[in-house]
């Protein structure tokens, strides 16, 4: 059951131009594309990127980044969600993760990612590696696949252990 709240989030998303609709008998292509050409085109785009993102800038404001940030916060504490760091999945979730960081007064943990080197998951960390042991919450902008968020995944939990928790914007699932 959607809320009004998520109503209203899906409103501001759409009207500030980060959801395009195709035109009928036609599409967008995705990431999915490349390895799978023969996929249908699909019929709505998701652009939920702020004009930082170094590949495909978007047009999150700071006033929508605080309100996506509103029902992010609002889910981890209702659901009770135990985290020590929060990090993003690079790059589009580092707003985001920048942004709930100060909310809850937890340290970000930033994952550096080759831009050159799309599919290829983070290769490290911007600081320094967060202690073994840390619980960390990831945050992205959407999940579709689940891609590149598995990869960030399993990179901090190669690197700290437990396994993140995840919170997204939207879930395409």
């Amino acid at each position: 059951m959607i809320r009004e709240e998520q109503k209203e989030l899906a409103r501001q998303l759409f009207t500030s131009g980060c959801v395009e609709i195709a035109a009928p008998e036609k599409g967008f292509s995705l990431n999915l594309h490349k390895n799978h050409p023969s996929a249908p085109l699909s019929p709505i785009y998701f652009n939920i990127r702020d004009a930082s993102h170094p590949k495909k800038p978007g047009m999150v404001t700071k006033e929508l980044l605080n309100d996506m940030v509103d029902h992010l916060e609002a889910l981890v504490r209702k659901e009770k969600i135990p985290f020590d760091l929060i990090a993003g999945v690079p790059y589009a979730g580092d707003p985001i993760a920048e942004c709930l960081s100060r909310r809850f007064g937890k340290t970000p943990v930033q994952l550096l990612k080759d831009v050159r080197e799309p599919g290829l998951g983070p290769t490290g960390f911007a600081d320094e590696q967060p202690p073994i042991g840390a619980s960390i919450l990831l945050v992205d902008n959407m999940l579709t696949r689940g891609g590149s968020v598995l990869q960030a995944a399993e990179f901090l939990l190669m690197h700290t252990n437990p396994p993140p928790h995840l919170c997204v914007i939207v879930d395409c699932q």
